[in-house]
């Protein structure tokens, strides 16, 4: 797993790494940048913004590959 922190954050760089993952890799790179980004993981502050950037760039990879899936689904929870 990669760190998810570094001293420079460059967004062109993360694409590019997402890109290169395997779908396995992928999800488990989003989960844990969900992990992350929640209350109890940042003691109670708000999450690095870090965090949240690399959270939503993984759920638009995953979009990008998989258009029909994410739809589906998005649909599903508006019906609910």
């Amino acid at each position: 797993m990669q760190s998810a922190v570094q001293a420079v954050f460059d967004l062109d760089e993360l694409r590019a790494q997402l890109r290169k993952m395997g779908d396995v890799k992928l999800c488990e790179f989003g989960e844990v940048a969900r992990r992350k980004t929640t209350v109890r993981a940042s003691l109670g502050k708000p999450p690095l913004e870090v965090y949240k950037i690399q959270l939503a760039e993984a759920t638009a990879e995953w979009r990008r590959r998989h258009p029909k899936n994410w739809q589906s689904e998005s649909v599903k929870e508006h019906q609910s």
